[in-house]
């Protein structure tokens, strides 16, 4: 889906357990399946993430007008679904 290929992948995810952001388990049933769960550090981060882009997002969002924000929200709906329609064409 994101056109990446899985070297790249296992680098990114090798990165992120070693800075303790995430963990690995296997599955007990079949060796084969790894499951990828955030640690408790993950999740410290995501949040503290999730505030900054809030209040981004925020300090942006308040230069604009009712309309404009009105105008950009159907314009990205639209942008969108185009978006969806070519992929279910897929």
């Amino acid at each position: 889906m994101f056109a990446v290929n899985k070297s790249a992948i296992t680098a990114m995810t090798n990165r992120l357990v070693e800075k303790e952001m995430i963990q690995r388990l296997r599955d007990d049933i079949d060796r084969r399946v790894i499951y990828l769960s955030l640690t408790e550090k993950g999740k410290a981060w995501l949040a503290e993430t999730e505030t900054k882009i809030h209040h981004l997002v925020e300090s942006l969002i308040t230069q604009f007008s009712e309309e404009e924000i009105e105008s950009f929200i159907q314009t990205y709906e639209k942008l969108a679904n185009i978006l969806q329609n070519l992929e279910e064409m897929k």
